[in-house]
């Protein structure tokens, strides 16, 4: 079987399985990369940045300011309240995540 036709999932598990003893992720892609022809640089993985504790707490503003005009819309008294009990509990987390952030 060419090793082509296979899924890439299914090209890189043979691969890891073959040849894994002693090996980095980045060899191992490198290797894998020249073994089926895939283009090194353009899909090579990179290190995710992590969002920062106020851009998160940021995030969760927003989804609570979105439930809120969520509520105002709400058919029944109690999908409003709902509503703005989950918006209440999203802007705990932000204040938790980071105490510094102020609620809008």
């Amino acid at each position: 079987m060419n090793p082509n036709d296979l899924s890439p999932r299914h090209q890189v598990s043979r691969h890891l399985a073959d040849n894994a003893a002693g090996a980095t992720p980045r060899s191992m892609f490198r290797q894998l990369a020249r073994t089926y022809g895939w283009p090194i640089g353009a899909a090579e993985p990179r290190a995710v940045e992590q969002p920062t504790r106020g851009e998160i707490a940021d995030e969760l503003r927003e989804e609570a300011a979105s439930y809120r005009r969520l509520a105002r819309r709400a058919r029944t008294n109690g999908g409003s309240t709902a509503l703005k009990t989950a918006a209440d509990h999203f802007d705990e987390n932000a204040r938790r995540i980071d105490p510094s952030s102020l609620k809008r």
